[in-house]
């Protein structure tokens, strides 16, 4: 059969190749291949950036907070040697300032000389206004010292390293308050006007008497002759004792008995009757019940300058002597050291021979009538640091030996306060 034309032309024309029209997004996304690029590019750019503010100011922080740490320590051991070892010794002050600063690492290293800058003496602005001196540290890494901080992603934006620098101030702050007092106190030092004690040359001394009042506190001398005494204040050290003439000088204390009605000898220990939980009463075996208590470990209650004190005869040496035999006998290694100025050999710290005692008020004590001993009565002027060498006595006696020494206090803003010169009780805070 032959087939017909329109079926023939139908067969030719499907053997044409026929080209199916291009996908309507291939085009578009053929021309946003350059865009993408643009866009990571941006994004690394931002990437870095972060990383650089992440990683390398994290690392500066991390570095800034190990340099302020090693700043605060030495302020802090600087101040605490100018504090209790010898308040006039700036360089040995210094000294341990750095000793102590060297053992620490900034950023895994451990400071260096030249990074590392002390300073004693003023204090910087805003410190407390209480009287004191100021130990400061500053400790840095940086260029200039020749130990860079290094960086690592900042680099990309030409910073090769970067400077921290931290910096601290310590004050050693005169104390008007002693958190842990004995029934102990010495008697200051008074202006000697009236001297019959050989030799007889007008000078204070040890062996002199305060003489100006009978035994039942009445005057027996002619106004302005007797013996005078001007506590320290705020701006003056009075008559009293002063870190300068006293501290660290051996002192020879025999123990006071008011009941006699014999004046005050520069040497004289006083016993103090300060209050005890659990032994109230005004009896003597009261009194000595307290009084034991208290020397062998003291009442915790901070007393304050100005404080008034109640004071009596704890006779028999064992209320006394046994308790500070006991004493040295926890530090039996500790002495002192004249050379140094300072106690040596201790298995502690701080010795615990070392001891807060009062220091009482000669004149208020002599207007009295010391004829009924327990109504004598004196006001703290001062507080002193007593580092116990050796006891002993008699019969009724007791004998005690030791140094006077800077010693740990606090800060009583309702008390009065002495001037930095006469002032034995040390605080030590951070300030800046």
């Amino acid at each position: 059969m032959i087939p017909s034309p329109v079926v023939s032309r139908t067969l030719r024309a499907s053997s044409i190749p026929v080209c199916a029209p291009a996908a309507p997004g291939l085009a578009a996304r053929r021309r946003q291949r350059g865009a993408v690029l643009v866009h990571v590019a941006v994004a690394m750019t931002g990437l870095l950036a972060f990383s650089a503010l992440t990683i390398d100011l994290g690392s500066l922080w991390v570095a800034r907070g190990q340099a302020q740490n090693a700043a605060d320590a030495g302020a802090l051991a600087g101040a605490i040697a100018l504090a209790y070892v010898n308040p006039t010794d700036l360089d040995a002050a210094q000294a341990a300032a750095v000793v102590v600063v060297q053992q620490h690492k900034v950023w895994g290293e451990t400071v260096a000389p030249a990074s590392l800058t002390t300073a004693a003496g003023a204090c910087p602005v805003g410190s407390p206004s209480v009287p004191g001196t100021c130990l400061q540290v500053r400790v840095s890494r940086g260029t200039a010292s020749g130990t860079p901080l290094p960086v690592f992603f900042s680099r990309l934006f030409g910073v090769n390293a970067t400077d921290v620098t931290a910096s601290a101030s310590a004050k050693v702050m005169v104390g008007n308050s002693a958190p842990c007092l004995r029934p102990l106190a010495i008697v200051d030092r008074w202006t000697d006007r009236y001297d019959t004690t050989p030799p007889v040359d007008g000078v204070w001394t040890e062996d002199d008497f305060y003489e100006g009042y009978d035994v039942t506190g009445a005057p027996n001398l002619p106004p302005g002759t007797g013996d005078a005494y001007t506590p320290p204040g705020p701006g003056s050290a009075g008559s009293g004792i002063t870190t300068a003439d006293m501290a660290g000088r051996q002192m020879r204390r025999v123990e006071f008995d008011p009941s006699l009605g014999l004046p005050l000898r520069g040497d004289a220990l006083i016993s103090l009757d300060l209050p005890r939980a659990g032994f109230e009463g005004g009896s003597l075996e009261a009194q000595l019940g307290r009084y034991t208590e208290n020397l062998n470990s003291c009442t915790g209650v901070p007393t304050p300058i100005g404080a008034p004190v109640s004071i009596f005869h704890a006779h028999r040496t064992r209320y006394t002597v046994d308790p500070m035999l006991a004493l040295i006998a926890t530090d039996p290694g500790a002495s002192w050291d004249s050379a140094r100025g300072a106690v040596v050999g201790s298995a502690f710290n701080v010795s615990p021979r070392i001891i807060t005692v009062a220091v009482v008020d000669p004149e208020v004590i002599s207007q009295q009538n010391r004829t009924d001993p327990l109504s004598v009565t004196s006001p703290i002027r001062n507080f002193a640091g007593f580092f116990v060498q050796s006891a002993g006595g008699w019969g009724s006696s007791a004998e005690v030996t030791g140094v006077i020494v800077p010693t740990a206090g606090r800060f009583d803003t309702t008390a009065p306060v002495v001037t930095e010169t006469a002032a034995f009780l040390r605080t030590v805070a951070l300030v800046r």
